[in-house]
């Protein structure tokens, strides 16, 4: 069974092509090119653990791959107090720089399966 092949593609919004508004109180205008809001992650305590991440092994600017291309833009580890309990929070933020998706084989049912040919 032939593979599809995933092509990683830039996401960068050239300042050019980028949304302007009427409403300044709403929108703020980009006069640089900038990656979409939407296309940063924030993965927070339970999903480090999950992934076996130590933000201590980190840095912003790290570029790190999740079958896309992806910068660290921002790293956290803090507490905080809780009545009398104290509660440890991690998080680490990646913006998806390039991106390659795969769709479902019209011959499989799920995106899971395709990706499993």
């Amino acid at each position: 069974m032939k593979k599809e092949k995933v092509t990683l593609r830039s996401m960068l919004v050239k300042a050019k092509d980028s949304y302007v508004t009427e409403a300044p109180c709403c929108v703020e205008e980009s006069p640089k090119d900038h990656y979409p809001w939407g296309l940063e992650l924030r993965l927070e305590r339970e999903a480090l653990e999950k992934l076996d991440i130590d933000i201590d092994d980190l840095s912003v600017g790290d570029v790190v791959g999740i079958k896309a291309m992806a910068r660290v833009v921002g790293i956290s580890d803090n507490e905080r107090k809780y009545g009398d309990k104290t509660e440890k929070n991690q998080s680490l933020e990646i913006q998806i720089e390039e991106m390659g998706m795969v769709t479902a084989n019209p011959s499989k049912k799920t995106v899971r399966e395709a990706l499993r040919s």
